[in-house]
């Protein structure tokens, strides 16, 4: 799912910790959640004290809610005390499920793991979600028996979610591709600081480009010092993930303008509109430096990538 569904789900919901004085109303959205699929009230009662988020837990496990204008809509839960973590919890209210709220928490609760060194999370599905993990990656391993009144074949299938360490540019490139602004920063003649937003797109190799007027401060300065700045990201408070990026801008022609104006296009297809403009250009910027910051997680994990105009002989720098 994650992709264009799952940025237009982080633009709408916030994704937090937790409250242990929140128990009351989790316990109430994982009955609410567990009903969605059609069990009787009856099975509902047999399952109260696995449905039940204790205080005690919230406080020490990982635990995260996404919420909507002050409402619950979400909860995600790790267990942490095994040697494989494993998913405690994943519940979702009702009324957004199908919202992209299940993966925004998951892709939570993996950036919580993967920050603390773990490669996998374990899940025992209820069935009815399996297809939901399974397209976020997992792979079935087992089934466990799970007959209820009326479902005497029923099993639980035993998943395993794979979440070993990213390949840095792959997740950069993927984080990056789902913003559409950007602030730059470029120095005029004079040595004097100038901002603006932009839009942009990324090509493969980690390329921003963006379209601007030859008649444009921007423009100018670049030609005169090709040293350019750019903030991207942190413009929800649902994914304060953030990217500093510097590099040395261009201005291609030939082959090279149209390769990187079809990689615009495709993010901005109003773009093509601007065709017709006499004086538009376009902007290809070559990143140098970039700083990949993922507020998460706590701690932080903080990404480095040195480049030389380019992505060969990229070096890492990983922290927490």
């Amino acid at each position: 799912m994650h992709g264009n569904e799952n940025h237009a789900a982080s633009l709408k919901y916030n994704i937090r910790r937790a409250r242990p004085d929140e128990s009351g109303a989790l316990s109430a959205l994982a009955e609410m959640a567990k009903s969605y699929w059609g069990y009787s009230r009856e099975q509902l009662a047999l399952w109260a004290d696995e449905l039940r988020l204790t205080p005690e837990s919230i406080a020490s496990d990982p635990t995260f809610v996404a919420e909507h204008d002050g409402e619950l809509a979400g909860v995600v839960q790790l267990c942490t005390t095994r040697p494989c973590w494993s998913l405690e919890c994943l519940w979702v209210h009702p009324t957004a499920i199908r919202q992209g709220v299940g993966s925004l928490l998951i892709d939570q609760a993996v950036a919580y793991a993967r920050a603390q060194g773990r490669a996998e999370i374990d899940i025992d599905a209820d069935p009815n979600a399996e297809g939901f993990y399974l397209r976020l990656g997992a792979r079935r391993v087992g089934e466990v028996r799970a007959p209820i009144d009326g479902q005497p074949g029923r099993v639980r299938p035993q998943l395993v979610l794979a979440i070993g360490e990213v390949e840095h540019e792959t997740e950069l490139l993927s984080f990056l591709r789902a913003q559409r602004w950007a602030v730059e920063a470029t120095s005029s003649t004079t040595q004097a600081p100038q901002a603006a937003i932009i839009g942009i797109a990324v090509t493969d190799a980690l390329e921003l480009v963006f379209d601007t007027l030859t008649t444009s401060r921007k423009a100018a300065n670049l030609r005169a010092n090709p040293r350019i700045a750019l903030v991207i990201g942190g413009w929800s408070d649902s994914d304060p993930r953030t990217v500093q990026y510097e590099g040395i801008a261009d201005f291609p022609a030939g082959a090279d303008l149209e390769r990187v104006r079809q990689v615009y296009f495709a993010a901005f297809p109003d773009g093509t509109e601007r065709l017709a403009w006499p004086d538009i250009t376009y902007v290809r910027v070559k990143p140098t430096w970039v700083r990949y910051s993922d507020y998460r997680v706590d701690p932080p994990r903080i990404v480095e990538l040195e480049l030389s105009g380019g992505t060969d002989g990229a070096r890492n720098h990983d922290s927490p």
